[in-house]
């Protein structure tokens, strides 16, 4: 043997017990059966893992300007303005505060706890469709447009975040080692 091989091997050597543990850690994670459902199911996963948010978000926007169609008639363009502006200025305002005003890298959770959690945004959805109705209740000028635009924004931010919790609880419980790992973004 080469002593260059002899020494890269002596290198390695202290971390192999850690190797090891990590191995038979992710051997045993819930959920997770080799070879079970192959390429179909890894492209189905990987496209319901990165949408998922973004699908519930789009559910939740369109269906609160419905709902403040539905109770207010239809606005005009200034209105539709400041509702697009109020959601994304909502957004911008909870990333600026989550990033202590972009100055903090934000993390992700496991891949198993996001799908667990985004499994759930029927609840963010109707919670939020619920904040717009209660906008579309309770005002009845053109002030409803932005705050119709921002609450419903705020709440299912809110919501999802909780149900993101929630599932990582859950996978905690299921003995999901990495359940409360942040992963980068």
């Amino acid at each position: 043997m080469h002593s260059r091989s002899r020494t890269t091997i002596a290198a390695v050597a202290p971390s192999l017990p850690r190797i090891a543990l990590y191995t038979r850690a992710m051997a045993h994670r819930p959920g997770e059966q080799e070879g079970e459902g192959g390429p179909v199911r890894t492209a189905i996963s990987t496209s319901t893992l990165g949408n998922a948010t973004a699908f519930g978000f789009s559910i939740t926007i369109t269906g609160a300007f419905a709902m403040l169609q539905a109770q207010l008639g239809s606005p005009h363009v200034g209105e539709i303005l400041l509702f697009g502006i109020a959601a994304a200025a909502t957004i911008g305002i909870v990333q600026a505060v989550v990033t202590r005003g972009f100055r903090v890298r934000p993390g992700a959770a496991p891949p198993e706890v996001r799908m667990l959690a985004t499994a759930q945004d029927f609840i963010s959805v109707a919670a939020a469709l619920g904040a717009a109705a209660g906008v579309g209740a309770v005002l009845h000028s053109a002030v409803a447009w932005p705050v119709g635009g921002a609450l419903p924004t705020f709440v299912f931010l809110a919501t999802a975040s909780a149900e993101t919790l929630v599932a990582e609880l859950v996978q905690k419980r299921r003995g999901d080692p990495e359940a409360e790992e942040s992963q980068p973004q």
